[in-house]
């Protein structure tokens, strides 16, 4: 950081700020702030409860599962990275369909050559773990659905950022929270590392399902869309 700004120096000390621009990127921005914030919570908040309900040892096997699925949310992160100058430009309602038509296409395909790693996780988790964690395959197995849930759909809500509603984001991570914090209460004291893995597994699915039912209401729903595409 300190060396970008040391690079963009001379356009950073004579730059203006424009307050009308920082009240639109603050009305927009914190929906999908506070909408990610409630998605990392439930992400990492399973360890510490975990260690409330049982031990440091099933935190471990918890984590020791997630922490290989990782690179999966870095590839979804990426991919909305490098879709949103595109998606933002659409207007149209045949447009939105079509860029959801090519996502799921591409994401499918996608999901389709991550699926063999299912077989694999038992020998990668011995091999870099250790037999000691042979409880965290199952962990990382569960987990690993609700990972590709989120590869799949996460990256169509750059629909609704599109059409200027974040708040659809947001409503879609308090709902997925709000599932997450039900499952958690009823499967982490009596299933611990098994419970934060079904009970994550089952607040991605909730994303998933509420992003597509969204999509579907809003794109078969708003009028202004249609009467958008009749004047192109």
């Amino acid at each position: 950081a300190l060396l970008g700004v040391w690079i963009l120096r001379r356009h950073l000390f004579s730059g203006k700020v424009y307050f009308s621009e920082v009240q639109d990127q603050w009305s927009f921005g914190k929906w999908t702030a506070f909408g990610t914030l409630l998605l990392i919570i439930q992400t990492h908040m399973g360890i510490p409860i975990i260690v409330y309900y049982s031990d440091a040892r099933a935190a471990g096997i918890f984590s020791a599962g997630a922490n290989l699925l990782i690179i999966l949310d870095h590839f979804t992160t990426a991919v909305l990275t490098v879709q949103l100058p595109a998606v933002s430009r659409l207007t149209r309602r045949s447009e939105y369909l079509a860029y959801i038509r090519r996502s799921l296409l591409l994401y499918v395909t996608v999901i389709l050559a991550f699926i063999p790693f299912v077989f694999l996780a038992r020998p990668a988790i011995l091999f870099l773990y250790g037999p000691q964690y042979e409880e965290s395959v199952f962990v990382l197995q569960v987990l690993f659905f609700g990972y590709l849930a989120t590869l799949l759909t996460h990256p169509l809500y750059l629909v609704f950022l599109s059409m200027k509603r974040p708040h659809i984001y947001t409503t879609m991570a308090v709902t997925s929270f709000v599932g997450w914090l039900l499952a958690a209460a009823l499967l982490i004291p009596s299933l611990a590392a098994e419970g934060a893995a079904w009970s994550l597994l089952f607040a991605r699915l909730v994303q998933a399902a509420v992003i597509g039912y969204m999509l579907w209401h809003v794109l078969r729903k708003v009028p202004q869309l249609c009467e958008t595409e009749t004047k192109h």
